[in-house]
């Protein structure tokens, strides 16, 4: 049954069917060291990062067909005195590659939607 506390899978224009239905913790299995990951799925993920960056410290997000990808998704810095905690999020199309760069940066959630 479908409700506002478990309103089912998202599909196209909101209706019901194939979309994203899993939220995965994948925390444990991702790095922003620079690691490519590949999306080998039929559809979009969405993806959900919190990191924290230090002073002077930046992340860059990119996504697209080729491995590494070279299109940067969005970019990140800390310019302040003090460590920051942020929240980003980013859709990875299917069959594109992603990964995070963050020199000076520590992950502490990343949450994908399938």
């Amino acid at each position: 049954m479908n409700n506002v506390s478990n309103p089912g899978p998202i599909g196209p224009a909101g209706a019901r069917g194939p979309g994203i239905s899993v939220q995965q913790d994948m925390t444990a299995s991702r790095a922003i060291d620079g690691t490519v990951y590949h999306n080998t799925t039929s559809g979009i993920i969405i993806a959900t990062v919190s990191i924290n960056l230090g002073s002077g410290t930046n992340a860059v997000v990119k996504a697209d067909g080729s491995t590494p990808p070279t299109t940067t998704i969005t970019q990140l810095s800390n310019s302040n005195l003090s460590t920051i905690a942020i929240s980003f999020t980013f859709v990875v199309m299917p069959g594109a590659y992603y990964g995070i760069t963050g020199a000076g940066a520590s992950m502490a959630k990343w949450i994908e939607y399938r």
